[in-house]
């Protein structure tokens, strides 16, 4: 997933796991593997742990957590992300609280594309357009319009219902029909089916079920108008999940700024020491995350390349990958 593997080969040896950095990332990388990973060892000048799903060589597997445990290292806050601050840090500890991220990294992202086309239909069929002109109307209005309205909704200076009627008034009036009563159908049409859409993750009730257990407590941190996310919390019945709650738009600050994971923090009484941050955004998530002087846990669903310069502190493919890493880090606390 963007790191390459060195040229070396495997030594024919028994595999075994390494410490050590994972990856190209100056300051640090941790990638969970997957449960049963063999670490075989790499000869060369880097020395590059390999990491594989399969059997190599009769080696016995090595548990996950205990791979990423033993190759983690912590940035310290603010430590630039070059060869010369890389440094040791201290192995990955118990969390003392869970900060992490609601839209696609909770709930998946697919109802904002079904609701566009949804609606899209409902307006084509009760005003007489043309579904497609719609589509393209819709989309053209709102790539010119989002860097007008999306950071004035994430900083609470306009609400999501608001920003979604002038976004859908415009695409209409492309469209060739400015009528107000199509601009208010089709925001209710929008709200009803994205609420429907609504889904979490199949790894989202095991990361709350792992946390539960661990009794860490667990935060959500989003940005986002309050009106939307609040609708979001109430039709996915999150309501009682989290320990606290911070939305950017109720807070007045987004991410990346640091401010938005101070005030979620100080809603639990804590501090940065030893808490995780998991966000599926490298500048929003990772880059906040860093800056606020928490572990910085990138959740990478796709497998993107990892940019050096937005090096996470930990990469991880699925929430299940960060339940066993946060199992792990209890075992070896």
């Amino acid at each position: 997933m963007g790191h390459g593997r060195s040229s070396a080969r495997p030594s024919r040896g028994p595999a075994r796991p390494l410490s050590g950095v994972l990856g190209t990332c100056a300051a640090g990388i941790v990638r969970a593997a997957s449960v049963g990973t063999r670490v075989p060892t790499a000869t060369g000048p880097s020395r590059r742990p390999l990491l594989t799903d399969h059997a190599r060589h009769g080696s016995q597997p090595v548990p996950a957590w205990k791979v990423a445990i033993r190759m983690i290292t912590i940035p310290l806050p603010h430590e630039p992300t070059t060869s010369a601050a890389a440094r040791r840090r201290p192995p990955l500890v118990r969390p003392r609280a869970l900060l992490v991220d609601l839209d696609d990294t909770l709930l998946d992202g697919a109802h904002t594309a079904l609701a566009i086309d949804g609606t899209c239909a409902a307006l084509a069929s009760s005003f007489a357009l043309e579904k497609a002109q719609l589509r393209e109307a819709y989309s053209a209005v709102w790539t010119a319009l989002r860097p007008e309205v999306e950071l004035p909704c994430w900083l609470g200076q306009m609400n999501g219902e608001a920003a979604l009627r002038e976004t859908w008034r415009r695409a209409l009036r492309r469209a060739g029909l400015a009528d107000e009563r199509a601009a208010e159908f089709a925001v209710e049409r929008y709200q009803a089916i994205a609420r429907s859409a609504y889904r979490l993750f199949p790894d989202v009730p095991g990361l709350f079920a792992t946390t539960a257990r661990m009794q860490i407590p667990v935060v959500l941190v989003t940005n986002g108008p309050s009106d939307v996310q609040r609708d979001k919390l109430r039709a996915l019945g999150l309501g009682s999940t989290f320990d606290a709650v911070a939305i950017s738009g109720e807070i007045g600050s987004a991410k990346p700024d640091p401010a938005l994971f101070v005030a979620a923090l100080h809603r639990i009484g804590a501090d940065h020491r030893e808490v995780w941050h998991v966000g599926d955004g490298l500048t929003n998530d990772v880059g906040g995350a860093r800056a606020a002087g928490l572990v910085a846990v990138w959740l990478n669903r796709t497998g993107r390349p990892t940019p050096v310069d937005r090096c996470p502190d930990v990469e991880v493919t699925s929430l299940a990958q960060l339940s066993a890493l946060l199992l792990g880090s209890a075992a070896a606390s």
